[in-house]
């Protein structure tokens, strides 16, 4: 997964383009950051890239609603584990 201080440049990037962000922003970075990082670790752990579609559907349904506030969770806690959850129910239908 990736540091702190990848979401910190993130963040210093968006306050570069656009000023000091919002909460909304804020959390924005933060579920792109944390959603990239899922995707990362299914490319690491599949050797696959892109994720299968089963996993990457699984994660941008949970992304829109850490995004929009339906789900007040971390999340760099809820996607890879949304991730690891999705690729193991994918890799036991696989035939």
């Amino acid at each position: 997964m990736t540091s702190a201080v990848d979401t910190a440049q993130a963040m210093a990037l968006v306050e570069m383009l656009f000023g000091t962000p919002d909460a909304a922003a804020r959390r924005a970075v933060a579920v792109l950051h944390a959603q990239a990082a899922a995707l990362a670790w299914v490319r690491d752990t599949t050797g696959h890239y892109p994720a299968p579609k089963p996993v990457a559907s699984a994660l941008s349904r949970a992304a829109a609603a850490l995004r929009d506030g339906t789900d007040d969770r971390d999340p760099a806690e809820v996607l890879p584990a949304i991730a690891a959850d999705a690729l193991g129910t994918f890799l036991a239908a696989a035939p």
